[in-house]
């Protein structure tokens, strides 16, 4: 439609309103007055309002046609599709022929907008989480839901929204969502996270005792090793001993048998083969008495510096044993039972 014919519908409103102004309480008129000026000034925030609050106060068919193109102008495709709906629908139940026809230029303009409209305008269909209590409350960007829309189609402007669902006890989700132009879309709303129960405190354990740490091993003493070198020495010795005196034995009989015999003092030999076995004999003794010497000596030391040394039993529990007695040394080894 043209602005001229624009200009013109809106001219015959305003002189409705004119002719009517006697027959409509002052603040209707003042608001519908105010509205239209503003809106003809661009001025659609101010304008649109004050045109919703006259037709709220005094309804008129023509106030419905001339809100619908402020909230047109304004942006708000939504709303003003709702309006010129309700515009055309007064217009088709005015009983009076002559009256529908006097609102002939408004429909056909009204009607051209709508089918624009219907092509811009988004739907969004609001769900109800499972569950919901009758309580809650919906909004949609700050303005209430009611429960009988829901699971219904709702025209709104392409754009962002905001939608929030309230319990009764107080606890909220909101959604944000962005619409397109002609978009159709179907939001199930979101369930309210619940209250945050506070932990139980925690009740302490007892703390285990301390595992028993595991005592420290001895410092290696090697004062057994050095009981095993000298008990070495000594055994050896012994056997040192053992063997020289058998040998020195061995050489006195071979001298004895051809000495100190018939008219021959003790000792006396005819023989050079007497007189070296007895030689040897006496060699053999000397090296005897040493080595038991020797070898008694590696057993004393050894057994003491053993005895002397920190315990550390064998994995058998068997210990070493080097003794002496009458029969002579023993080297052995005896256990605890």
């Amino acid at each position: 439609m043209s602005p001229r014919s624009l200009a013109r519908v809106l001219g015959f409103q305003v002189l409705a309103w004119s002719g009517l102004a006697r027959a409509q309480a002052d603040s209707a008129q003042a608001q519908f007055d105010y509205g239209l000026s503003e809106m003809l000034a661009g001025r659609y925030a101010t304008g649109c309002p004050a045109l919703a609050a006259s037709q709220q106060r005094d309804p008129r068919t023509g106030t419905l046609f001339t809100l619908g193109e402020c909230e047109l102008r304004w942006g708000h495709p939504a709303s003003a599709l709702q309006h010129l709906i309700s515009f055309l629908d007064e217009v088709a139940r005015i009983p009076s022929s002559a009256e529908r026809t006097r609102q002939v230029e408004r429909v056909q303009i009204a009607s051209a907008q709508r089918a624009d409209l219907e092509r811009t305008v988004a739907r969004l269909t609001i769900v109800l989480p499972e569950a919901v209590p009758p309580q809650a409350i919906v909004r949609q960007d700050g303005v209430v839901v009611p429960r009988s829309a829901m699971g219904a189609p709702l025209v709104v402007d392409p754009g962002q929204h905001v939608l929030d669902l309230t319990l009764d006890d107080g606890h909220e989700s909101a959604q944000r969502i962005t619409l397109s132009n002609g978009e159709v879309r179907r939001v199930v709303l979101a369930m309210p996270d619940a209250i945050a129960m506070p932990a139980p405190a925690a009740v302490a354990s007892p703390s285990p005792p301390p595992a028993a740490e595991d005592p420290a091993p001895p410092a290696k003493s090697h004062g057994r090793e050095w009981a095993w070198v000298a008990g070495g020495i000594g055994v050896t010795g012994l056997a040192v001993g053992g063997i020289a005196a058998a040998v020195a034995i061995a050489e006195k009989s071979k001298a004895d048998s051809v000495c100190g015999t018939g008219n021959l003092a003790a000792g006396e030999c005819t023989t050079q083969a007497g007189v070296a076995a007895g030689n040897s004999s006496r060699t053999w003794a000397s090296v005897s008495t040493v080595g038991f010497a020797v070898g008694a000596a590696g057993v004393v030391t050894g057994l003491v510096v053993w005895l002397a040394s920190p315990s550390r039993a064998t994995a058998s529990g068997w210990q070493p044993v080097v003794a002496l007695g009458p029969g002579g040394e023993f080297v052995g080894a005896q256990r605890a039972w």
